[in-house]
């Protein structure tokens, strides 16, 4: 059988690791199967004839423009009813796997299942076929990213989680992976930390044949396949099945099915169908993609009706802190006139700031036993105090970097901490506690807020030192002087749910029962070298409900949740920070917790001058600031500026959008149009987007269309005020392009961009009918805004 073939090699560099992806779109006609076991994820796309499939022993039939959808594992025939043309689209499992953070799953996708809806993957299909016409079956990058698509919509949209993979099913995962390369039963055991006798008794005991045995038949399974759809030749297929030598695979294949493998292709040569030429081909592509406007953005739309006589009060955690860092910087004149700025702006009431401890701070005495010194944290805390801003202490050694990646090279010196016993670091602790309620009142203090840092294994020295007593040692001084204070910890990582219950169960044990647990919510699971990047936007939302349980099982429902440090990056050289897709995200993960949310929810960062360092030297580098190195506002930032704007009562909320009112006839909606990021952007280092590249990054690029009607209105008349942000409207980015992108701006240069960056604005009166007002608006893909009604 005769089929034409385009692999992509996707290669994306991700930390210190090279990723290579092998997704294949095979264009082939239909010929009968007999029993074969699927050991990729394929996606089949009917493009003519009838096709009849008995998969895993259910029977079923497929016609033109159907769609079907095959697990790894899959037992599948194939009858030929009519004859056919397909498109076939595989991914290797780690494709999904890499994606989700999870190993075992079934893609449920099949347009012949009742009610399921597989428009939106038919038109990527019909994106990429196009494209494949267009370029005469040739690779492209184009090819790359929309198969980066359709992977990614099948996660959103069709991937059913299973239960934990044990063991075994670890193994075969890495089998299914690797068995085209070198592979071992050792470096199997070693992944999963066992002897490599008691992985092979249970590899054995669940699948009847030995490791080497299943490896030999998933090799052989491939170049069956290789043989029978494609016209490579048979040292290119054992090379690409994992054999060694031609003469290894003659006699493999041999030993098996009793014949070489040119005898064997050589049954299905006979069969070859002549008349599938490239012209055929492009025939039926044409006759399938006539008519239908594949590229066109499509819009979607959402109705919401609002009756402004209910309500429930609108809980703002986004609005009590926000993280500075470490406690030095706040000695820096430029960093003091920024967290004004947004004190202003935003009016937080806390901020949060780490490593008094640190050398900058010059507190530790020479001598352990000798009386710290504490004057410097005292003119920091006297800035932030006159200044209406309280103090959100992270106790600890804790290092400037997240994960080592996120501020700069250098300068985690923490190190006279890590030779301090328990019983030293609480006499510590209780001179600074001491210390404080002396200097700052106890009345003060006890509005204040400390939390104790826990580490993890990728924090090196610092998970040696740390005990659950180090946190009991804060609790107790806290307690002994400032009994009102909120004391909790570790930062957690927030999907690490195991980490959270052992440490709640022996804090409960210690009777030293936290008044917060505190979260860090960045969307990342695995540690170091396998730390992979989640771009579901429900990350935070989902991990939060799996810590209520958690809280639950422990007996400590009752006690608070807060996300100290919160973003949807820990890096602070990545694009996408400077735009609207950030202030999207901020926006979103608000409206979600606006009702049973965290009771803090800490942004991370405050500016830019948080990362500013010898590679910062353009105007925008990335950083994760709501404000640019100058002081400019920047989508994250105008994202809180409207959310600042909230009324109390929230009306009616939903996934892009929430109505709030304060009772006076005002009212507030704010609204978003956020993209999911594309399985391309996971598995490329987010430092390394260029502008260019931004609109290819995300899922789809739809608009959004939104009907507000607004009943129950008791004025008139009233006023509507709309702002906006969105690409070339607020957007510093797309504002310093048109400058030309220079690295380096004059001041009046800055002044200008920090004039025209803002956000669109209109401004229209609009007369109720029967207590109500109608309001419609067009969201492009990723942009925000919020709308103002106000009596005239």
């Amino acid at each position: 059988m005769k089929a034409f073939i385009n692999k992509f090699h996707i290669n994306f560099q991700t930390g210190r690791r090279m990723v290579t992806e092998n997704t294949e779109l095979r264009i082939q006609e239909l010929q009968e199967e007999t029993e074969n076991v699927k050991y990729r994820i394929e996606i089949l796309y009917l493009l003519r004839g009838e096709v009849a499939l008995k998969v895993n022993q259910e029977n079923i039939i497929l016609q033109k423009d159907d769609i079907h959808v095959f697990n790894v594992g899959d037992s599948v025939e194939e009858l030929v009813l009519n004859s056919g043309l397909a498109a076939r689209l595989y991914f290797k499992h780690s494709f999904f796997s890499k994606c989700c953070g999870i190993e075992n799953f079934k893609i449920e996708c099949s347009s012949m299942q009742n009610g399921m809806d597989v428009s939106g993957l038919r038109k990527l299909f019909h994106e990429i076929l196009v494209n494949y016409f267009e370029q005469k079956g040739k690779d492209s990058f184009l090819q790359k990213e929309l198969a980066c698509k359709i992977g990614e919509l099948l996660v959103q949209k069709y991937l059913v989680k299973g239960a934990p993979a044990d063991r075994i099913q670890q193994v075969l995962f890495y089998i299914q992976e690797n068995y085209n390369g070198e592979i071992s039963l050792a470096e199997a055991a070693s992944r999963l930390y066992v002897s490599e006798s008691h992985l092979s008794r249970a590899f054995k005991q669940e699948t009847g044949i030995n490791f080497m045995q299943y490896v030999m038949k998933m090799r052989l399974e491939h170049a069956v396949e290789e043989l029978k759809q494609t016209d490579l030749s048979i040292l290119q297929i054992a090379n690409d099945s994992g054999f060694s030598s031609l003469a290894m695979f003659n006699k493999a294949f041999k030993e098996h099915f009793g014949e070489t493998p040119s005898e064997y292709r050589g049954k299905y040569k006979k069969q070859e169908l002549g008349n599938l030429s490239e012209e055929v081909v492009y025939d039926v592509l044409r006759d399938n993609l006539a008519k239908r406007n594949l590229v066109e953005e499509q819009i979607s739309k959402i109705s919401v009706e609002a009756d402004t006589r209910t309500g429930e009060v609108c809980e703002t955690p986004w609005q009590k802190m926000i993280n500075i860092g470490p406690a030095a910087d706040l000695m820096d004149q430029q960093v003091q006139k920024h967290i004004l700025l947004l004190k202003e702006k935003l009016d937080f009431e806390y901020v949060r700031i780490w490593g008094i401890f640190h050398e900058n701070m010059r507190i530790l005495p020479f001598q352990k036993g000798e009386r710290p010194n504490f004057r410097n944290l005292d003119r920091i805390l006297e800035f932030l105090l006159e200044n209406r801003i309280r103090p959100f202490f992270q106790i600890g050694p804790k290092p400037f970097d997240i994960y080592g990646v996120s501020r700069k090279t250098g300068g985690n010196r923490n190190e006279e901490i890590a030779d301090y016993t328990p019983q030293e670091w609480e006499k510590l602790l209780f001179d600074l506690l001491e210390h404080l309620v002396k200097h700052f009142t106890q009345k003060e203090v006890e509005h204040w807020i400390f939390e104790m840092w826990s580490p993890y294994p990728r924090d090196g020295v610092w998970y040696q030192w740390y005990q659950e007593a180090c946190y009991a040692a804060l609790y107790r001084a806290v307690h002994r002087y400032a009994p009102r204070a909120k004391t909790g910890g570790g930062e957690f990582d927030i999907c690490n749910e195991e980490r959270i219950r052992n440490s709640l169960e022996c804090w409960k044990q210690m009777e030293v029962c936290p008044d917060f647990i505190s979260l860090s919510g960045f969307p990342y699971r695995g540690e170091n070298s396998q730390m992979q990047w989640v771009t579901d936007p429900d990350f935070l939302i989902q991990c939060l409900k799996k810590v209520g349980e958690i809280k639950k099982e422990c007996g400590l429902e009752d006690t608070a949740v807060y996300v100290s440090a919160w973003n949807n990056t820990i890096s602070n050289r990545s694009l996408l920070n400077d735009t609207v897709y950030k202030g999207s995200y901020i926006i979103k993960n608000a409206i979600d917790s606006m009702k049973n949310g965290p009771e803090i929810l800490g942004y991370w960062v405050y500016s830019d001058m948080y990362s500013d360092y010898t590679d910062s030297r353009s105007v925008l580098f990335g950083g994760a600031g709501l404000l640019s190195r100058d002081g400019i506002m920047k989508p994250a930032g105008y994202a809180f500026l409207f959310l600042k704007k909230m009324k109390e009562k929230l009306i009616c909320r939903g996934t892009n959008y929430a109505v709030t009112g304060d009772g006076n006839n005002h009212y507030t909606i704010i609204y978003h149009n956020l993209k999911r990021l594309n399985y391309a952007a996971v598995e490329k280092s987010d430092c390394l987007f260029h502008y260019e590249e931004l609109s290819e990054l995300f899922l789809d690029s739809d608009q959004l269309e939104i009907h507000f009607v607004l009943k129950e209105m008791e004025s008139e008349r009233v006023n509507v005020r709309i702002q906006r942000v969105e690409d070339g409207s607020g957007s510093i980015l797309d504002e310093w392009e048109k400058l030309g992108g220079y690295p380096e701006l004059s001041g009046e240069d800055l002044e200008y961009m920090k004039q025209i960056s803002v956000p669109s604005r209109e401004m229209f009166r609009v007369s109720t009918e029967h207590g109500k007002i109608e309001l419609q608006i067009t969201v492009p893909a990723n942009g925000f805004g919020i709308i103002e009604i106000f009596d005239s």
